[in-house]
């Protein structure tokens, strides 16, 4: 029972015992003051992993730093490692440090890291869910490259649910926000973008595409030095590397064996960096039968991992498979066999624990939706809760005032029945009151109906006779209706009610007689310009004019200046 219970929790074992081992170890090193800085952790996480391990405990000891930064850091070193289950951890406590409650940047900066955590576990609906939040506070704070960073991993995400298209316009879309804002905002995001669609360019066999993207890789960091001073290029070994890898892997799927052959001896011969994954490159390996440099690389990259005491089992499942290809093409099954088993066990043991991991996280967010939901759910009895009171005083009112009615009702009866010898003539009197209350009422709507419309048109007239609006050449019925509400049959009534003539005739007249003063002020306007400053049209202006004043315009004037000349 007791070997059974080790077998199945043995995965788990195993990382408390690194961890104790790894603990127990730091406290042998010493450090010097000036070692003692969350830089340092990052610089010796390559090489010198206790050195960086024991620079954490350290700088949990001074107390100097925040909770979040302490977590934040020791996160980043088991990233680095590439343990991503012990760094998602770090992460998540973050989130419930007091500093990360109320603080969007601590958060945003937190999910930018959780979510490479979930692609590398394979997690990719809470990698959604994350990018989703990332996206949503980035915007808030307009801050691009967060922003840029979320579209890019929802590429990523979609990549992974086979929408590869829809990938494709994400990732691009995270790029071009980048590159609008500049790509100095951030020279490492910039180039991991272009890299990651390579890589996906590579493994879904688009040769042509994925050697653009190297071009323009390339174009844009080739000869690019990081801005602090440092003179550094952004292209490091490391990466010229993986592009060379890329390059390599691209030109033999176009067919183009030469360049390929190329590319793969530029791979070689830069750089000597056991740190080195050899996972891009593997593919070119496999298809040229080079089991002889699929072996070197993988002892190479073994005895790294063991002199730094690295013992994170999910960094040997790549090594254990390139060595289980060499013992196969040597003809050493057996061994091979053996390595497979490893990674067998790795994936495995890997699966389980995302499983719990992700299952711990569904919890947790159907918890906080939960209680999201458990809130909103009292707001909404409290509000109804408040409406019925609401509702209960109102029918209360109405029964008071039911109630009222009825016992006037009945007190009505009661003095009907009390009076019945006087019912006739009560009766004629009521009737003889309803109607002279009728006649009142009626009398009064119609004084009121009159005095209202009596007022409504001295309203009208009053701004129709203004200069700056009956001279308006588009000044129409519906404009004076929508104006002053008035309906249209009752429009035309209150022109001839009031002025005895039409609007048109009404309006006409303004129009005419501010022509008249016109021609008798401004002897030096044209007639056609009177007309048109009057808001009539030049032909309509003679005909009206003749009409109404027996004469044309140029013989009113010429009349005009001779009673003047007279005078």
């Amino acid at each position: 029972m007791i070997i059974q219970f080790i077998k199945h929790y043995r995965y788990i074992f195993t990382i408390i015992s690194i961890f104790l081992c790894t603990s127990l170890h730091a406290k042998n090193i010493k450090l010097s003051p000036e070692e003692i800085n969350k830089e340092n952790v990052y610089s010796y996480t390559v090489h010198q992993l206790e050195k960086a391990y024991a620079i954490i405990q350290e700088l949990k000891k001074q107390g100097k730093m925040e909770e979040y930064e302490l977590f934040q850091l020791e996160g980043d070193y088991y990233f680095n490692r590439g343990n991503y289950i012990r760094a998602l951890l770090c992460y998540k406590h973050i989130l419930h440090t007091p500093e990360a409650e109320h603080n969007n940047e601590i958060k945003m900066d937190t999910y930018y890291r959780l979510i490479p955590c979930y692609k590398e576990l394979g997690s990719y609906m809470l990698m959604n869910y994350y990018a989703d939040r990332l996206l949503a506070i980035s915007k808030e704070k307009q801050d691009v490259k967060m922003e840029a960073t979320a579209i890019f991993s929802k590429g990523e995400i979609q990549h992974a649910y086979g929408k590869k298209q829809k990938a494709y316009a994400l990732m691009q879309e995270a790029i071009d926000k980048l590159r609008q804002k500049g790509l100095a905002l951030s020279y490492d995001l910039g180039y991991y973008f272009y890299i990651t669609m390579a890589e996906y360019q590579q493994k879904d066999k688009l040769a042509v595409q994925g050697l653009h993207t190297l071009d323009t890789i390339m174009a844009l960091f080739g000869n690019t030095v990081y801005p602090n001073g440092t003179g550094m290029n952004v292209l490091t070994v490391r990466r010229l590397k993986d592009i060379y890898a890329h390059r390599t892997v691209l030109n033999y799927m176009k067919g183009n064996a030469e360049a390929s052959e190329m590319w793969y001896q530029k791979f070689c011969n830069t750089g000597n960096d056991s740190t080195y994954n050899y996972e891009c490159i593997k593919p070119y390996l496999v298809e040229k039968a080079h089991y002889a440099d699929i072996e070197r690389f993988a002892k190479a990259r073994k005895a790294y991992l063991i002199s730094i005491n690295d013992t994170v089992s999910t960094n040997y499942a790549d090594i254990y498979d390139m060595l289980a290809m060499a013992c196969l093409h040597k003809g050493k099954y057996k061994e091979a066999i053996q390595y497979l088993k490893r990674v067998n066990e790795i994936h495995r043991n890997k699966s389980n624990m995302e499983r719990k991991i992700v299952m711990k996280e569904l919890v947790a967010i159907d918890s906080l939706q939960l209680q999201k939901l458990h809130t909103k759910r009292l707001q909404v009895y409290g509000t109804n809760g408040i409406i019925g009171v609401v509702v209960l005083l109102l029918v209360c009112v109405g029964c008071y005032f039911c109630y009222t009615y009825r016992m006037r009702r009945i007190m009505k009866k009661k003095n009907a029945a009390m009076a019945a010898t006087i019912d006739d003539l009560l009766h004629c009197k009521k009737k003889y009151k309803e109607q002279l209350e009728a006649t009142d009422k009626e009398v009064e709507e119609n004084i009121v109906h009159e005095d209202k419309n009596k007022e409504l048109y001295k309203k009208m007239k009053a701004w129709l006779s203004q200069e700056s609006v009956f001279t308006r050449s588009e000044l129409n019925r519906e404009e004076i209706l929508k104006r002053f509400n008035i309906p249209k049959n009752t429009f035309s009534s209150l022109f001839i009610q009031y002025e005895g003539m039409t609007y048109i005739q009404f309006v006409a007249t303004l129009r005419l007689e501010f022509a008249v003063r016109m021609l008798r002020r401004h002897p030096e306007y044209s007639i056609d310009y009177i007309a048109n400053r009057s808001g009539i049209s030049v032909p309509s202006f003679y005909r009206l004019f003749s009409q109404k004043y027996g004469m044309t315009p140029a013989e009113y004037r010429e009349n005009t200046s001779k009673d003047a000349k007279d005078l």
